[in-house]
């Protein structure tokens, strides 16, 4: 992975909009996620939302996937329906709740929403096998992302603190999607 890339791309404002930047940005982090993660089991995937992202992981790795969620509003009627595992669990408390170790974390699309960010990523750390590794993918600030979501973001940098800061060590960050989204990988020592 290389380091902060400085760039923004030439999409522009009035031919994409905010469906359209997030279908992208999703198939090219699933993509990663992929290379990234292939051959680790379990995998615990941070604000799930609706379970398909994380049913997708499940079947491009053929591995077992545990989804979490501070809600289960979105999730399957038929809990059959995926074979990723998707529960109802605050992520600030997920080492009391989750019993289980992982191999791999994944947040994608979801550091932003979180109040207390450091707190989640510690929390993660500690149902984590040693050697482990985890994924952050968000937005970043500056990004066309913030424009046609309204929402704000954190840097590169910010995110690869919160990991550094949660316990993580090996830190490293590529831009993906012309600039617009960080992808931040840290290991479990």
């Amino acid at each position: 992975m290389s380091g902060y890339q400085n760039h923004r791309g030439s999409v522009s404002l009035r031919r994409l909009n905010g469906q359209d930047l997030y279908d992208r940005l999703e198939t090219e982090v699933h993509n990663r996620l992929v290379n990234l993660l292939d051959g680790k089991s379990p995998i615990l995937e941070i604000g799930c939302g609706d379970c398909r992202h994380a049913d997708r992981l499940a079947h491009s790795l053929g591995t077992r996937v545990v989804g979490i969620d501070i809600s289960n509003e979105k999730f399957p009627v038929d809990k059959h329906q995926y074979s990723a595992e998707c529960i109802q669990i605050d992520a600030e408390s997920a080492s009391v709740t989750l019993s289980e170790k992982f191999v791999g974390a994944v947040a994608r699309f979801v550091v932003h929403e979180l109040k207390h960010p450091e707190l989640v990523l510690r929390e993660v750390f500690k149902v984590m096998e040693s050697g482990g590794l985890i994924v952050l993918a968000d937005p970043i600030k500056g990004s066309i992302a913030e424009q046609l979501y309204n929402e704000e973001y954190y840097t590169a940098g910010q995110l690869a603190g919160f990991l550094g800061s949660a316990g993580f060590h090996d830190i490293e960050y590529e831009l993906l999607g012309e600039g617009n989204l960080a992808l931040v990988v840290g290991k479990k020592q």
